[in-house]
């Protein structure tokens, strides 16, 4: 006998209620096998760490399970940064992430903005896909991405950081200081 998680049963029974119906037309019924294998949460809450040490709270509206919990694959996400003392150091939001826990490998999808503190202010940056290493403590995107830094607008095809902001490497690197109108790198 084929036992089936307890997730895949709401998800099989949900597609079944708005299945059939007066409209006349066939209806396709899911049986469990057609679900994918993996446990449906909601309302998650994860701490990432890093030599023992919290350096990042995530939160997620919904995650699936993949590979027997080696991988989530979430929507609805939220990171909570913080520094080595424990203070709050930036956040990131996105619609969409891949946690894999066991290499620390976190990719941020879809309305990714990441929001931290730099010397000047606040620095906000936006891309569509955004790579965290937790055990390296790297940022890094292969998609455009702009940046605005209290006033000084950067965009990029590219770039590699470290957590903090204090390291960049950037390529297709354009910027532009709104509040004077310079133009040049700012890092």
């Amino acid at each position: 006998m084929q036992r089936y998680h307890f997730s895949t049963v709401l998800l099989l029974l949900a597609a079944l209620a708005g299945c059939g119906g007066d409209s006349g037309d066939p209806s396709e019924v899911l049986s469990p096998g057609d679900l994918p294998e993996g446990n449906l949460m909601f309302g998650i809450d994860h701490v990432m760490t890093t030599q023992g040490v919290r350096s990042v709270l995530l939160a997620a509206d919904t995650a699936f399970e993949q590979l027997s919990g080696k991988r989530l694959d979430m929507r609805g996400v939220h990171l909570t940064f913080f520094d080595e003392t424990g203070a709050e150091s930036g956040t990131l939001t996105s619609r969409a992430a891949l946690y894999t826990p066991d290499t620390g490998s976190f990719i941020a999808r879809d309305s990714v903005v990441l929001i931290t503190q730099s010397p000047k202010g606040t620095r906000v940056l936006e891309t569509e896909e955004l790579y965290y290493d937790v055990n390296s403590e790297e940022m890094w995107s292969d998609s455009t991405w702009v940046m605005d830094d209290a006033g000084s607008i950067s965009r990029g095809r590219s770039f590699r950081s470290d957590v903090k902001g204090d390291s960049w490497t950037a390529t297709g690197l354009i910027t532009e200081d709104i509040t004077t109108g310079d133009s040049g790198p700012t890092f």
